[in-house]
């Protein structure tokens, strides 16, 4: 009997370097690094909105897309 191991859901994103998105990808992960109090919110928000969403959805997508056009960088939309 062929035994599989679990099925683990990879997300990948591809950006260019140095392009718009990956400056600003750049830019939020060294928000979150700069403030361990947003890092520990925005990891407690995104266990709330896989719970009510389920991770990867639109709902999910969204909250995350508001949470970050809050912080967003200078010259940045969402």
């Amino acid at each position: 009997m062929l035994v599989r191991p679990a099925q683990i859901p990879i997300e990948l994103l591809v950006v260019e370097h140095r392009g718009r998105l990956w400056s600003r990808m750049v830019y939020l992960r060294d928000q979150l690094r700069r403030s361990p109090q947003r890092a520990l919110a925005y990891g407690r928000l995104k266990a709330r909105w896989a719970a009510c969403y389920g991770v990867g959805t639109p709902g999910y997508q969204q909250a995350k897309r508001e949470f970050w056009a809050a912080i967003a960088a200078p010259g940045t939309k969402g």
